[in-house]
């Protein structure tokens, strides 16, 4: 069947361009990961520079570019079959179903690692945050270090926090020095300076309201969203800088 094609001024033909979000890119990739072969769809893997530079590098004529057969697959060193099939289930469903597949925490917890280690956040975090989201999945002091080990903005686990406040407020002597020390050792330090100065902020607004602020989930988050907007400088209400 032969359809029209438009043309342009003065009878010159226009050359067609691809549609944005309607040209599929069906080119496929093999992965080796463990002992098991996986073969994907390349454009999957777009937001990725780290596969980009690897797939532009041209292998040596006699050679066969690596993961365009079983013989010559990427081998992903490091990594667990089973966390980068669900890693791969979650890439198509958000490609090709706009959907988020089902998975444990550790699977979230994977997916988010395997992304931020070859720089795919933008397609996985906003997903794998949300599920990790759940409450109760985490103690405090792990979601707090996921913070730390990916570089997550510390108001993601606002909750966190405010576990560690009401843990802190709990103690009518002041908090023992060996768990203080203890807890310290858990996070970086920059991490332990933010609790240390919610904490102080939370005593200052305990004492300025006569018996304390109703601390919830949404106060942390706002007092830690700030922090973050001013890039991360501690200071009192009343503008002294604290120290952890």
């Amino acid at each position: 069947m032969t359809m029209e094609v438009p043309s342009g001024e003065e009878g010159t033909t226009l050359v067609p361009k691809r549609h944005d979000e309607f040209y599929f890119d069906d080119t496929f990739i093999i992965f080796q990961v463990e002992n098991i072969l996986f073969r994907v769809r390349l454009g999957y893997f777009k937001e990725s520079p780290i596969f980009q530079d690897m797939l532009s590098l041209q292998p040596p004529i006699s050679e066969e570019m690596e993961g365009r057969s079983d013989n010559h697959p990427i081998i992903l060193a490091g990594e667990k079959a089973d966390e980068f099939a669900f890693f791969l289930s979650l890439l198509r469903n958000v490609y090709d179903f706009g959907r988020r597949p089902r998975g444990s925490k550790q699977d979230w917890l994977s997916a988010l690692r395997i992304a931020h280690k070859y720089l795919m956040l933008q397609t996985v975090k906003s997903l794998a945050l949300s599920a990790l989201s759940t409450p109760k999945l985490f103690e405090a002091t792990e979601k707090l270090q996921l913070c730390d080990e990916l570089g997550l903005e510390v108001s993601w686990a606002a909750d966190a926090v405010m576990s560690l406040l009401q843990h802190f407020a709990s103690f009518k002597d002041g908090y023992p020095v060996k768990e203080r020390l203890e807890l310290r050792r858990a996070f970086t330090p920059k991490t332990w300076e933010t609790v240390m100065w919610c904490r102080d902020k939370h005593f200052l607004r305990r004492m300025n309201y006569y018996g304390g602020e109703v601390l919830t989930v949404d106060l942390v988050k706002e007092w830690l969203q700030s922090l973050e907007k001013d890039g991360g400088e501690q200071t009192s209400d009343g503008g002294e800088e604290k120290s952890g």
